[in-house]
Order: structure tokens, then C-alpha cells, then sequence
């Protein structure tokens, strides 16, 4: 199945042995699918960002390849993969995860202009947005 899933690497991330070209994810109903390597990934306090966090490590990497399924209602923290145990509907949801992301837009990149940067912001009450000439 072809897909546009790839995703720029500007983390210097390891890619995921099983997923390299796609990261991501998908929710339906109670059920989320990640899918890839997922960078930052770890369990925070109640309270976060705070001095606890050492934000310079991006080592916490988890890589859910070809994807980790989560029941998001009964396991809002994310902690108990599905994908082992219920192989069918991770199946499911990574042909969803495929098919909608087939018809994903990619945003025209704009060339850096600092002058038209300026011109939008000072167009729009001091709030940058989307330019092209």
C-alpha cells in the first residue's frame, strides 16, 4: 500500500527498525495507533513542565514500529499495548492510519522572506501566518 507517511527526521532520531519511512498516529473511537518512532517518550508528573524534567536527554525514544495500539478510554496513560494481544485490530486501524493519510495535503513549503514575513505581520494585528508569492 503506497503511502505519503514520511516524516522529516529534525530530531536526528533513530528511525524505527520496522516503520523507517512512517511515524505517527491515529485515533478511532476508544483506540489510538502510534506508529513509528516516537521521540520524547515518556510519562510526566501532574504538574509539567517543571524542574524534575531534563529536558536536554531526548533519549526517551520508543519505537512502536509497525504499531502500538492503546485503549485511550480505560488507559488514558498509554501503558498497556494492545497490538499482541488484539493483532486484528491493529490491522485495522494501521489500514485506516494508511488510507487516510493517502489523502494527507502537503503545505507548499515557502522560500525564508523576511520582508514578506514582516509585511503578513504587520497585515494581521501582529500574527504571523501562512505567505506565498
Amino acid at each position: 500500500m503506497a503511502s505519503r507517511c514520511e516524516v522529516p527526521n529534525s530530531h536526528h532520531i533513530p528511525t524505527s527498525k520496522d516503520s523507517p519511512d512512517c511515524a505517527g498516529a491515529y485515533i478511532s473511537g476508544d483506540f489510538k495507533l502510534v506508529v513509528g518512532m516516537q521521540y520524547y517518550g515518556f510519562w510526566q508528573g501532574p504538574i509539567y513542565p517543571n524542574i524534575t524534567t531534563n529536558h536536554s536527554e531526548f533519549d526517551h525514544h520508543v519505537d512502536c514500529g509497525l504499531g502500538c495500539v492503546f485503549n485511550i478510554r480505560s488507559d488514558p496513560g498509554e501503558t498497556n499495548d494492545l497490538a499482541l494481544i488484539n493483532p486484528g485490530l491493529l490491522t485495522q486501524l494501521r489500514a485506516r492510519f494508511f488510507e487516510v493519510n493517502a489523502t494527507q495535503w502537503n503545505v507548499p513549503v515557502c522560500p525564508k522572506d523576511p520582508e514578506a514575513c514582516q509585511a503578513y505581520v504587520a497585515a494581521n494585528d501582529g500574527f504571523f501566518g501562512p505567505y506565498l508569492q
